[in-house]
C-alpha cells in the first residue's frame, strides 16, 4: 500500500506540475496564460465569420479609405517600413515587434472591435498564401502578387527542418540577426542571421510584387507573416534562450517611428520589446508548452586571431556552383575543437562561414545554397548531405541603410552590401571529427545558385568569405 501510495504521489506530482516547483516553470507558465487575454491565431483555423477576420477585413478597408497623410492610413503605414525598418541587423526582430503591435492598435480602433488580435499565418504548416487573401474585390487581396493560390513556399526554407534548426540556435545574433550600432548603419556592422536571411527573406521574395520591395507593408499578407516570424523569436525564447542583454541593443530606441491608434508618433525602446509575455499577448502555440525561460544565455564573439580569410571577388550564377578556397584550416579546426585533455568548455567554441560585400542581381528571383567541400556539387545534390550548410535569400537588398531614409529621403540611400553568416560547427565535426590528424590545409565553401523559376536568372557579386572561430562570452 506504502509503494501504491507513493506511486500515486509522484503521478499526481507530474500531472499538477510539481516537479517544476523548482524551478517555478509550471507556476510561472500558469501566471503567463492568466495575464495574456489576447491570444494571437493562426489564419487557417479561422473560419470566414471569425471576428479576427471580419475585424482584419473591415480595419484594412477602412485605412485604405483614409488619405495618404493620415499616421492610421494604410499607405502611411507602409511607408513607416520603407522609411524606418531595420534588416541585416539585430534590431530586425524588436523594431518589426513594435511595429506590429502599433498597427494592432490601429485595426482595432479602425474596425471598431476592441477585441480584435492579428492573425499569424504558419507556412510551415501551410505553405500557400491562405485562401482568404485571394479573390476579386477581396480587400485582402494584392494583385502584384507573382504567385497563384496553388503556389508553395520552398520546404528547405520554411519547412519543420530548416524552421527546428534555427530554433536551436544557441546565440541570439545567429537566430535574429548581428549586432549593430544603429538601426540602418553604414559601417558595415551587422549580418542576416538564420530566421531572417532563410524563411524571412524567402516569404517576401516567394510572394513577390509589394511583398518584395520595402513596401511590403501594402500588401495584407505582410503582417501575417511578420505575425509569424514574431511568434518563432517567442517560441525561441520560450525554449530558454536569452535575448541581448547589451545596452548598445536595450537602450536603444527607435524615435518617432511609428504611430498609435490616434495617429500620433510614438517612441519605443528597444529593451522593452525583449519580453514578448509583458506586453500581454500570446500565440495559440504557446497555450500548451512550458516557458523555461532564459536558462541559455548564450553569446559569442569572434577571435580575430584565428581565422581563414578569401578576399577575392568572385561571381555566382546559376549555370555553375562558385567555390571558394581557403587556407589554414588544418590550424584553424585544430584551435576550434581541442583535444579533450584541453581546460576549455565543451561547446564554448562554435566556427563560423561568413560571406560578406554581396550584391545580388535587382531581380533577385533566386536564392543560394551553402556547402563545403562537396565533389561535383550540382543543383540536384541533395540538402540532407553532411556538406550542406544551409541556404539564404535576398529581400529588396537595393534598398539602402543610409541615415539620411530615417526621416524619408529615399533619394540619399546608397545600396548595401549583404553579409549572411552560418554555424558550421557541425557540419566539421561530421565531416572531420575523428579524422583530425589527416586534415588537409585547404577548405572549400561552395556556393550554388538556385532559380526559382524554370530558366530563371541568378546572378552574384562577392567579395569576401571567411571562416572564424566564435568564442562563448562569460
Amino acid at each position: 500500500m506504502k509503494h501504491e501510495r507513493r506511486i500515486f504521489i509522484k503521478n499526481t506530482l507530474l500531472l499538477t506540475g510539481g516537479l517544476f516547483l523548482q524551478n517555478d516553470t509550471f507556476s510561472k507558465t500558469m501566471i503567463r496564460k492568466n495575464a495574456a487575454s489576447r491570444i494571437r491565431k493562426e489564419i487557417n483555423t479561422l473560419s470566414a465569420t471569425d471576428p479576427d477576420l471580419l475585424a482584419y477585413k473591415k480595419a484594412v478597408s477602412v485605412m485604405k479609405q483614409r488619405p495618404a497623410s493620415d499616421p492610421t492610413s494604410w499607405s502611411f503605414q507602409a511607408k513607416i517600413h520603407q522609411n524606418f525598418c531595420p534588416h541585416r541587423n539585430w534590431f530586425f526582430l524588436p523594431w518589426h515587434r513594435a511595429y506590429l503591435k502599433q498597427f494592432e492598435e490601429i485595426c482595432r480602433a479602425a474596425s471598431g472591435q476592441p477585441d480584435f488580435n492579428l492573425p499569424y499565418w504558419n507556412w510551415t504548416k501551410n505553405r500557400s498564401v491562405p485562401a482568404t487573401f485571394w479573390g476579386a474585390n477581396n480587400v485582402l487581396m494584392d494583385s502584384s502578387r507573382r504567385i497563384n493560390a496553388q503556389s508553395k513556399a520552398l520546404e528547405e526554407m520554411v519547412g519543420t527542418i530548416n524552421i527546428e534548426k534555427i530554433l536551436n540556435k544557441q546565440s541570439f545574433e545567429d537566430f535574429g540577426s548581428y549586432a549593430a550600432t544603429s538601426q540602418r548603419p553604414t559601417d558595415g556592422s551587422g549580418a542576416s542571421g538564420s530566421l531572417e536571411g532563410s524563411p524571412h527573406n524567402h516569404i517576401h521574395n516567394f510572394i513577390g510584387g509589394n511583398m518584395g520591395s520595402f513596401i511590403s507593408p501594402t500588401d495584407p499578407i505582410f503582417w501575417l507573416h511578420h505575425a509569424n516570424i514574431d511568434r518563432l523569436w517567442a517560441t525561441w525564447n520560450d525554449r530558454g534562450h536569452a535575448n541581448p542583454t547589451k545596452t548598445t541593443y536595450t537602450n536603444y530606441i527607435f524615435k518617432k517611428n511609428f504611430n498609435n491608434a490616434s495617429g500620433q508618433a510614438v517612441d519605443i525602446k528597444t529593451g522593452d520589446m525583449s519580453d514578448q509575455n509583458a506586453l500581454g499577448y500570446l500565440y495559440d502555440t504557446q497555450l500548451s508548452g512550458l516557458r523555461l525561460g532564459p536558462v541559455n544565455s548564450s553569446s559569442f564573439a569572434f577571435i580575430s586571431s584565428t581565422k581563414l580569410v578569401n578576399s577575392n571577388q568572385f561571381s555566382l550564377s546559376e549555370k555553375h556552383p562558385t567555390s571558394i578556397n581557403l587556407t589554414g584550416f588544418k590550424k584553424l579546426y585544430q584551435s576550434a575543437f581541442p583535444q579533450v585533455t584541453s581546460s576549455l568548455p565543451t561547446k564554448s567554441r562554435e566556427v563560423k562561414a561568413i560571406i560578406s560585400d554581396i550584391n545580388p542581381l535587382k531581380e533577385e528571383d533566386y536564392f543560394v545554397r551553402v556547402f563545403i567541400d562537396y565533389p561535383n556539387l550540382n543543383k540536384d545534390t541533395p540538402i540532407s548531405d553532411k556538406h550542406y550548410v544551409g541556404s539564404f535569400a535576398f529581400f529588396a537588398s537595393e534598398h539602402g541603410d543610409h541615415p539620411a531614409a530615417v526621416g524619408g529621403d529615399m533619394k540619399a540611400m546608397h545600396t548595401p552590401k549583404l553579409t549572411y553568416v552560418f554555424d558550421i560547427t557541425n557540419n566539421l565535426k561530421q565531416l572531420f571529427l575523428g579524422n583530425s590528424e589527416n586534415l588537409k590545409d585547404d577548405i572549400k565553401i561552395q556556393l550554388l545558385a538556385i532559380p526559382y523559376r524554370a530558366n530563371g536568372k541568378a546572378a552574384l557579386i562577392a567579395g569576401k568569405v571567411e571562416i572564424v572561430i566564435a568564442q562563448k562570452e562569460v
